[in-house]
């Protein structure tokens, strides 16, 4: 019998790294994809580039932290 509610902790670790991809990737690059709004650049809207570039950061840096705290700092 399979349990319908288990899942992969490494779903996070994954979505943490990809978030932190786009976000290092959006820095050096000038322009960041964003949700509904397709592609953000540096020179057209600063104020928005800096918010999704904090929000991907702040996002990997959760996820990748909840792994670890699940995988190795938690007891069980």
């Amino acid at each position: 019998m399979s349990n319908w509610n288990a899942r992969s902790p490494y779903i996070e670790l994954i979505g943490g790294a990809a978030l932190l991809v786009l976000a290092v990737g959006g820095t050096f690059t000038g322009e960041t994809l964003a949700r509904f709004r397709g592609w953000i650049y540096r020179t057209d809207d600063p104020k928005g580039f800096r918010w999704t570039l904090v929000i991907y950061y702040l996002g990997g840096i959760f996820l990748v932290a909840r792994f670890f705290s699940e995988m190795y700092w938690l007891p069980k």
